[in-house]
């Protein structure tokens, strides 16, 4: 669950905002990965790597 003042807190900082981490504090959780990999498409679009 996406907590308004802690993840915009470290969205401010630079950081990956907590609730996007898995319970072990590591690894990304579902909707981290989801986030990551449209990131990489956005990136992966912008140099067009797959025309």
């Amino acid at each position: 669950m996406w907590d308004k003042k802690t993840d915009t807190e470290d969205a401010k900082n630079g950081k990956i905002p907590r609730t996007l981490y898995a319970s072990d504090g590591i690894h990304l959780n579902g909707w981290g990965y989801l986030a990551l990999s449209r990131m990489l498409e956005a990136k992966i679009n912008e140099l067009s790597w797959f025309v």
